[in-house]
């Protein structure tokens, strides 16, 4: 399946951890008092967006990106 989106970075763009919504149980996430977000990129144009946790989750259902493992 070809997707349109990759993920750039799982980190939150506000701090160096994990986004809250991306983390695995007991491991460490972000702890921003926001929605944390996340990098992606559109693999036609070579082009970074900056995502939220819904958005990601709308991609994934559209399947228009791969989910994080």
């Amino acid at each position: 399946m070809k997707y349109i989106y990759k993920i750039v970075s799982n980190r939150c763009i506000s701090s160096k951890l994990i986004a809250r919504w991306l983390a695995k149980s007991n491991r460490e996430y972000c702890q921003c008092g926001f929605d944390c977000k996340i990098k992606i990129l559109h693999i036609a144009n070579d082009y970074e967006y900056v995502i939220s946790g819904r958005e990601y989750r709308k991609l994934v259902k559209d399947k228009e990106i791969k989910p994080y493992n």
